[in-house]
């Protein structure tokens, strides 16, 4: 379940910018899905990130 998904940490391969549109947002390979990667706030390439909700095809993050 996407459930199992919160608390998952990684590093950021791709610079999110919080106003990109979804479709544009970058994407994480895990788990056999590539996953949208969104969050409320801009992080930079780099930073390490923990999942903090999961949608359908989309994963919340926020810098760890």
């Amino acid at each position: 379940p996407s459930t199992d998904l919160v608390g998952h940490t990684f590093v950021l391969p791709e610079d999110i910018i919080a106003a990109t549109p979804m479709q544009n947002k970058p994407t994480y390979h895990f788990s056999g899905i590539d996953w949208r990667l969104t969050s409320q706030s801009d992080i930079v390439k780099g930073t390490v990130v923990e999942v903090t909700q999961a949608d359908v095809g989309v994963l919340w993050v926020n810098s760890k």
